[in-house]
């Protein structure tokens, strides 16, 4: 999982040339804007024969804007919304490749009158069971790394 989450990590602060953080869990009251804020992904897994496994990682991918500063940053919804669904088609991370299906971009709002963008996709790879269990790839996250913007974002900017 953490590897999945550093690839993503990585091709977000290229796309945006680091001008976006991304938070990982919750945000906090006080964030600065313009923001990604990814839901912990949900995983599927799927035994194949001869001992393979696909596996699924749902995305949830949220973007806060400051309207007034991000349109003339050329960090409107309609840029980044394209952005994204041209620049997250496929992930390359240290020990894999995740593959993105039915990717989907739009406006969405969480009722307290915030508007975001939301991006949806599915990313699949395949594995063994025993490379499976030696990357422990069902390992989420600790408590807390859920609420980091540091563990993301600083191990993108060391490997840069």
């Amino acid at each position: 999982m953490q590897d999945f989450l550093q690839a993503l990590a990585k091709r977000l602060n290229q796309l945006f040339d680091g001008k976006c953080p991304v938070y990982l869990g919750r945000i906090w009251q006080g964030e600065k804007t313009p923001c990604f804020y990814l839901q912990l992904p949900g995983l599927k897994r799927h035994e194949l024969i001869c001992g393979r496994v696909r596996r699924e990682i749902d995305l949830e991918l949220h973007f806060y804007a400051d309207s007034r500063q991000d349109a003339a940053a050329g960090l409107s919804c309609d840029l980044v919304a394209e952005k994204l669904l041209r620049g997250l088609g496929a992930l390359a991370g240290v020990r894999r490749a995740y593959r993105g299906w039915d990717l989907q971009c739009g406006p969405a709002g969480n009722g307290a009158g915030q508007e975001y963008l939301r991006f949806k996709a599915r990313y699949v790879f395949f594995t063994t069971l025993e490379l499976e269990a030696a990357d422990g790839l069902s390992d989420l996250p600790a408590a807390a790394e859920l609420m980091s913007y540091f563990k993301i974002n600083n191990k993108v900017k060391e490997e840069e």
